[in-house]
């Protein structure tokens, strides 16, 4: 949960200064969201198929959403954690 919050707060800061241009945040917390989902995706597939320790499981892809939805959450509450390069909302 830890690791997927501050993941999808990264990959949030750098889709909203990229997406700067088009002045739309609502793409950067798209973009976020598939980047994160995808990524824990992988990671249960590799884990499921590729060790013989570990396996891939629904319950860890929910964790790892709750983790990206409690992020967006307070980035929403908060304002002043998505302000980058004068983008306000």
């Amino acid at each position: 949960l830890l690791f997927y919050g501050i993941f999808s707060f990264l990959v949030f800061r750098s889709f909203i200064s990229y997406f700067n241009k088009s002045k739309s945040p609502w793409l950067s917390y798209l973009m976020t969201f598939l980047v994160v989902f995808f990524y824990g995706l992988i990671i249960e597939i590799i884990q499921d198929r590729f060790t013989a320790s570990r396996q891939g499981d629904v319950t860890d892809m929910m964790s790892n959403l709750a983790g990206y939805f409690l992020v967006m959450l307070l980035l929403l509450f908060i304002p002043s954690l998505r302000i980058s390069q004068g983008i306000k909302e």
